[in-house]
């Protein structure tokens, strides 16, 4: 599989497009999309510091 296949199946998953709506699209941007949706997931999926210690300490007081 090309990396321009990995790229049509992602935004078919993610934005619902069909073939045709990611071939009229300039690669740049395919690629500029896909960026941004994996940072955004990122974003919300950060846990505080605050809490990712209290996590860490339960862990390691057998509470986790």
């Amino acid at each position: 599989m090309s990396d321009l296949d990995a790229i049509r199946r992602y935004c078919m998953k993610e934005y619902g497009w069909t073939i045709r709506e990611t071939d009229d699209q300039e690669y740049k941007k395919l690629c500029r999309l896909i960026i941004e949706k994996e940072e955004a997931k990122s974003e919300n999926n950060k846990v505080s510091l605050v809490d990712f210690v209290s996590q860490y300490q339960d862990v390691n007081r057998g509470r986790g």
